[in-house]
């Protein structure tokens, strides 16, 4: 085919491409025009001698003139992809002994030494003497075609990942919620039974040992319920310097022993930042979590909290002068990435983990919440040297009034009546009793029936209703909004597990949240500045 296209009539002038002297068109021209139109390869080869002979596009897709393919079948056999030519051959070899059609796909290396995904496609033509004589066919290029389909796979292993993801963020808010409720009695009866060990040192030990438990429970079960997006923000005043070394301890029971940790805190107090407690931890443990995969084999990790002025962090861009930070570091002594793949760690689903082991949102995640603290992150790395990721809040006053740590006591009930609607009787147990023994009136109800029921009864004489939103039979919400429209202005607390219980919705007047899990004193808390509100502003008649 592709000596037919080059040749010259004897008076030295070129034939006319695709037509005999008698101006006849050639079959085989005619077959390797229509190879050029298609862009496809088109090959002769003969079965005795193993001779190949070009056509068709071969120069536009591969780059090679016809006459550097004259190698034969040898030739086509080393220049397939190392990885596909056992492939290739045995696919051959069985369409030359069956007499089947031949198809394979397989890499097949360019001219410049790059590999153009091609699908071989020929037919076996039987001689006179009814065995194979001749091999012709067809090769195409479908390298784009390939890397669609790789994209398509890659999507759809995405999109199969998001829903793996949305699963577990649907269990991980179902048993957070279930797990603040067991908190939730820990820590009341803990609560309770502190007044009746007065003096008893060795039992106030193991009580302190019990809450502290308990308190690293409720934050676990609140990074569930944010991580199922179940929990909304709550931004408040924290020392950093108070509460980042109690995380630090939390994230070390993430790290194999093989690691050796070091922590540095340059500052005891002072370091306040306007945050969400559960959030900034989730990022300290994101960050935790992507250092010790970098160090399967051990290492050593550094965790550092330091404060500094804006003039001393210049290769931060637009941070106020004068100005102190709290600057976090988390430094790994791992594998490390190159300069061309650091660029992109914070993309969202990139990941250089192996196939199953990432989805690629943890640091897309961290560098999102970093931003919505209004702070900023920066990442370098060496190969073979590690990592390090560098964090900066902008703090607060010093004198900035902190909500860290425990709350004062509040001022204990004079009689006043409270009606309880939880759902949870364990819950309502510790509740009732914590309240009769902060010297209130209880009355409990199981469902939102039972609290219609019990509130017309009970008429004017409830001062405040502490109430479950996921009451069965009517919502705790429902509930509320009935009595809000009988006119009835009740100081009321609403318990959620989040906005799935409805929080989102806009909320009556008079009421407040307490998101599950919580602390009892927060309850009695919250208790006493709504009765103080509500005899500072008499009840609409």
């Amino acid at each position: 085919m592709s000596g037919e296209s080059g040749r010259r009539t004897r008076s030295g002038g070129p034939r006319r491409r695709g037509r005999t002297r008698s101006g006849r068109v050639d079959w085989r021209q005619r077959y390797e025009l229509a190879a050029l139109a298609a862009r496809q390869i088109v090959y002769d080869g003969e079965v005795a001698t193993k001779k190949l002979v070009w056509g068709g596009s071969i120069e536009q897709i591969l780059g090679y003139t016809p006459s550097e393919m004259n190698g034969g079948f040898e030739q086509w056999v080393e220049r397939i992809d190392p990885k596909d030519r056992v492939e290739a051959l045995r696919a051959f070899e069985v369409a030359l002994r069956d007499g089947t059609p031949y198809e394979c796909e397989y890499g097949f290396r360019h001219k410049d030494g790059h590999y153009i995904d091609m699908l071989d496609r020929g037919l076996l033509a039987v001689g006179r003497g009814g065995r194979p004589d001749r091999f012709v066919g067809v090769m195409q290029d479908i390298t784009e075609r390939k890397h669609l389909q790789e994209e398509r796979a890659r999507l759809e292993d995405l999109l199969r990942q998001t829903h793996k993801l949305e699963a577990l963020g649907q269990l991980a808010g179902g048993v957070a919620h279930d797990f603040g409720n067991l908190v939730t009695v820990i820590l009341g009866n803990v609560a309770l039974l502190r007044g009746s060990l007065e003096g008893r040192a060795t039992a106030k030990e193991s009580l302190d040992m019990i809450e502290q438990a308990a308190q690293d429970a409720m934050a676990l079960a609140r990074s569930m319920l944010t991580f199922s997006r179940r929990l909304p923000v709550q931004k408040k005043l924290i020392d950093l310097a108070v509460d980042f070394p109690k995380w630090c301890h939390l994230c070390r029971r993430l790290v194999p022993s093989s690691v050796r940790v070091t922590e540095h805190f340059g500052v005891s107090a002072g370091l306040v930042v306007h945050a969400d407690a559960t959030q900034l931890q989730q990022v300290l443990m994101n960050l935790v979590m992507n250092a010790k995969d970098a160090m399967p084999d051990g290492g050593r990790l550094d965790v550092v909290l330091r404060a500094a002025q804006a003039e001393d962090l210049a290769r931060f861009s637009d941070l106020e002068a004068k100005r102190t930070y709290a600057v976090v570091e988390i430094r790994d002594s791992g594998c490390g990435i190159s300069a061309a793949i650091g660029g992109r760690i914070f993309e969202p689903f990139f990941t250089t983990k192996e196939r199953g082991k990432g989805t690629g949102l943890g640091l897309a995640v961290v560098q999102s919440i970093v931003r919505d603290h209004g702070g900023r992150i920066e990442f370098s790395s060496t190969e073979g040297r590690g990592s390090t990721f560098t964090l900066v809040f902008p703090c607060l006053d010093a004198d900035a009034p902190s909500v860290s740590g425990d709350r004062a006591s509040p001022h204990r009930g004079r009689g006043e009546l409270l009606l309880v609607a939880e759902r949870d009787p364990h819950v309502r147990s510790i509740l009732v009793s914590t309240l009769v023994a902060a010297g209130y009136r209880v009355v409990e109800a199981g469902d939102g029936l039972e609290l219609l029921t019990k509130f017309q009864e009970l008429g004017t004489g409830v001062r405040l209703l502490v109430v479950d939103m996921d009451l069965e039979k009517r919502s705790g919400l429902e509930c509320l909004r009935a009595i809000r429209n009988g006119g009835r202005q009740t100081p009321a607390i609403l318990i959620a597990s989040g906005p799935a219980s409805g929080v989102e919705a806009p909320l009556p007047a008079r009421s407040a949240v307490l998101t599950k899990p919580y602390r009892i004193e927060d309850l009695r808390g919250l208790v006493a500045d709504l009765l103080v509100a509500s005899d500072e502003m008499p009840e609409a008649s």
